[in-house]
């Protein structure tokens, strides 16, 4: 008989398609729609106009996807092994953050929620498969991850799992039906109290408060996503970021205590990809790029943009700087 699942078993079924916790959480508004009113009111979004034109869809997203009753949010991890200081350190090679340590997550992560999705279909009776989200559609995944009762936000505005740290990514399927179990609280002792390394150690100041990133100043923003040139006064703060940066996961208390690798993992380091010389870098022409980073994030940021934060890296190293 069709039936729908609960959030026991939908938990499960999320652990059997390879994610490392999972839980589900009730639709409705989010409780930080001030905060993300007050962080566009700011400007904080730098170049991304599309936060302000779908915000009362990410506050709450039956705005866009009309009957959902509850979200099955998934959490993997992309924590792997300590980069070797050799290449890691060397001030002729760039740096790139963590996460874009080999296949580009949105693919990892859709296809494990799209085959979660079609299993789900078949059991529940359902003419199409739920909605899946991985970073792409206007949801506060962070914010449904704190619902789900999987972990909190913390002062970096990274969503800390208690039993994972931050080195992780959500994704999760829009469900028509309200699951049946509410969200257990995060365990004690979790938040962030008083530490303040993540806002210490960011080198732009981009962590303008807590819970609040200034993109107009995050590496991950400006290596990654920006067109535009990187302020001069920035440059000398980059180090050897050339895409993305960890600089304020790094020093987490969570994230050096709890941090491991996937339970299916998908990611290894590759000193050639992930700490390049920064000359091969400005000499990759297109072809060569394409055959680099292909099915990577870096795919996404593109030949013009490695290039330009490859050459402020190289100058960074020469001076001794990161």
């Amino acid at each position: 008989m069709d039936r729908h699942p609960g959030a026991d078993d939908l938990r499960t079924m999320a652990m059997e398609a390879g994610f490392d916790l999972a839980a589900v959480a009730p639709a409705g508004p989010s409780p930080r729609a001030a905060a993300l009113r007050a962080w566009l009111a700011a400007g904080y979004q730098a170049g991304m106009a599309w936060m302000a034109r779908t915000a009362d869809r990410r506050i709450d997203p039956r705005v866009a996807w009309p009957g959902t009753g509850s979200f099955l949010v998934a959490g993997l991890s992309y924590f792997t092994a300590e980069p070797p200081p050799g290449p890691w350190n060397d001030p002729a090679r760039g740096r790139v953050a963590r996460y874009a340590w080999g296949p580009d997550y949105h693919e990892v992560l859709g296809d494990r929620l799209r085959g979660l999705a079609e299993r789900i279909r078949r059991l529940a009776g359902l003419a199409q498969p739920p909605r899946v989200f991985v970073d792409t559609a206007a949801v506060l995944e962070r914010d449904l991850a704190e619902r789900a009762g999987l972990g909190f936000i913390g002062r970096n505005a990274q969503w800390i799992a208690p039993d994972l740290g931050s080195y992780a990514h959500i994704g999760g399927l829009a469900l028509p039906w309200a699951a049946d179990a509410a969200p257990p609280p995060p365990p004690a002792g979790a938040g962030c109290g008083r530490c303040r390394r993540c806002r210490d150690a960011c080198p732009t100041g981009a962590l303008a408060a807590d819970r609040l990133v200034d993109a107009r100043r995050c590496l991950s923003w400006l290596t990654l996503e920006s067109r535009d040139p990187i302020p001069e006064d920035l440059q000398p703060r980059m180090g050897r970021w050339i895409a993305g940066c960890d600089a304020c996961q790094e020093p987490c208390p969570w994230v050096r205590a709890k941090s491991r690798p996937a339970g299916a993992p998908y990611l290894r380091f590759d000193a050639d990809l992930h700490a390049p010389r920064l000359d091969a870098v400005l000499a990759l022409d297109d072809a060569g790029f394409r055959e680099r980073y292909h099915g990577t994030v870096l795919a996404r940021t593109g030949l013009d943009r490695l290039r330009r934060n490859a050459a402020i890296a190289m100058a960074n190293g020469r001076a001794g700087r990161g």
